[in-house]
């Protein structure tokens, strides 16, 4: 990962770290709910620690499926 390619090549202090939330964009969303599905995995990801990659769960997955 990003810390095997800057060990021995940057001080400990200054080693970056990255965080990164994903989402998938699905038929029927707005730029909205797929910016707000990556924002939620991101701070999932920063809630989990250093240099972590989360996903968001599809919108969708909820109510599909179901009768209403």
């Amino acid at each position: 990962g990003l810390s095997a390619i800057c060990a021995g090549r940057v001080p400990a202090a200054l080693r970056p770290t990255a965080s990164i939330g994903l989402a998938r964009f699905a038929s029927g969303d707005s730029l909205y709910t797929l910016l707000t599905a990556a924002d939620e995995a991101l701070y999932e990801a920063k809630k989990s620690g250093r240099d972590r990659v989360c996903a968001a769960a599809p919108a969708r997955a909820a109510w599909q499926g179901t009768a209403a």
